[in-house]
């Protein structure tokens, strides 16, 4: 997380000019304690700290084009509402203001983030090469992959709630439920690591021989939780789980961003549901997810180096 000096420049200019207008929302709107307004000041210092809190609760800020529209439509709505009220006719203004400020702290914090590229493209000769490579290495893939699910579904595993009454949904459990919701996860978010970097070397790493033991080895994967009606048990993954998480990896938002970043973004996209929170969401949690990040997408690397 980066600050540029213009940013804090606005942030404290714009604080002290807050000063000066709250006196004028507190008599335009006749609340004259200081609680009132201490609380008008905290509001309008709000536009230039709303970019910081964003970037500091999640560093991917998912939702920055949903916040900065919810505060200009509320600023538009509140200047409307005020300029009809002949009370507070003189301070109309104020919540434009206050949106332009949120808008221009929002593309100054942006812009000192620092821009994250995407790993070089390698030459045609070497994607054959390293094709080559995988296609000798469709063992270690295996291997490697069965590893990478063991520690998705252990990150998913720790976000899931913890301890509780033994409850039962008809014939499963709370238990086997959360169980399965983590080897799935794990599944997908393995294969979604295979994604990421074999897209470097094949147009389609679903033509590849590799995948196509992936998906053979992985659709034979049977789960614990079975119907006492039925005869057969319920697999982890069917061929539309592989295509979602295959349509999530070649999102165009990040299609060009590092590794790194596009695998983060798919696994918190694949964790979010009723038995987990986003994966690994806390700040303290970042860097235990980065290197979560690189040791799974390591190990798909190293199936592209020769033995």
């Amino acid at each position: 997380m980066r600050y540029s000096r213009a940013w804090i420049v606005l942030l404290v200019a714009w604080a002290a000019i807050s000063l000066l207008l709250t006196p004028t929302i507190s008599d335009a709107l006749r609340y004259y304690d200081l609680a009132s307004t201490v609380f008008f000041w905290f509001l309008l210092v709000a536009a230039a700290l709303i970019p910081l809190a964003h970037e500091f609760i999640h560093p991917l800020r998912p939702y920055r084009r949903t916040i900065l529209l919810a505060g200009f439509a509320s600023a538009a709505l509140l200047a409307y509402i005020w300029e009809q009220d002949r009370s507070a006719s003189d301070v109309y203004a104020i919540p434009l203001v206050w949106a332009c400020i949120l808008g221009c702290s929002d593309w100054l914090f942006l812009k000192a983030q620092p821009k994250i590229a995407a790993q070089p493209s390698p030459s045609k000769d070497v994607k054959r090469q390293l094709r080559e490579h995988a296609d000798n290495n469709i063992t270690k893939a295996l291997e490697e992959f069965d590893v990478n699910v063991a520690e998705f579904k252990k990150a998913f595993s720790s976000e899931m709630p913890k301890g509780g009454p033994y409850v039962q949904f008809g014939s499963f459990s709370l238990i086997a439920i959360k169980n399965f919701n983590a080897t799935k996860f794990g599944l997908e978010a393995a294969f979604a690591a295979f994604f990421v970097v074999f897209q470097r070397v094949y147009d389609d790493p679903r033509q590849s021989r590799v995948y196509l033991a992936l998906r053979e080895h992985a659709l034979e994967k049977l789960s614990e939780i079975q119907l006492p009606d039925q005869n057969e048990k319920s697999a982890y993954l069917v061929e539309d789980d592989i295509q979602k998480v295959w349509e999530q990896v070649n999102n165009p938002k990040y299609r060009d961003k590092m590794d790194e970043l596009r695998l983060a973004v798919i696994m918190l996209g694949l964790s979010v549901g009723p038995l987990a929170k986003p994966l690994l969401a806390e700040d303290k949690d970042r860097e235990v997810l980065t290197r979560l990040m690189k040791r799974t997408l390591g190990r798909m690397r190293a199936c592209l180096q020769q033995n």
